[in-house]
């Protein structure tokens, strides 16, 4: 099964017109695919196992999970930038917010949406204050 999700991933990046080292971004996508279903079933495990309280095997359940993020992470590193460069995606640095209003909800940079004041998004995270006269 994972050379047919292989192939397929190999396809979408095929027509997706990233040829420049086609076939290690179909692998690491492969992987990166693979890696998430163990995850998810993993989390399904772990919840299985602390709904009747048995704390070992939660405990073994959750270190598999380490090590499944670790091989996750690993695959992400190599083929983010990648992906990044060939589809021309910049990544903006954020700078360290003072509030949670100025938290950035995206690190991609994006032209300001209509309805923007000065480029700043709306986030109606606070009502207006109304003073009693």
């Amino acid at each position: 099964m994972n050379i047919q999700i292989e192939n397929e991933l190999a396809l979408v990046v095929k027509v997706a017109e990233l040829d420049e080292k086609q076939s290690l971004i179909s692998m690491h996508l492969s992987e990166i695919e693979t890696e998430a279903e163990k995850m998810l079933e993993l989390l399904t495990v772990a919840r299985s196992h602390a709904f009747r309280n048995d704390t070992e095997s939660t405990q073994e359940t959750l270190a598999e999970l380490v090590i499944s993020l670790e091989h996750l992470s690993h695959h992400v590193n190599h083929v983010l930038p990648e992906l990044q460069r060939c589809l021309d995606i910049d990544i903006a640095e954020p700078a360290a917010p003072k509030t949670l209003r100025e938290r950035p909800t995206s690190l991609y940079t994006t032209k300001p949406k209509r309805g923007s004041r000065n480029g700043k998004k709306r986030t109606g995270l606070r009502a207006p204050i109304r003073r009693k006269r």
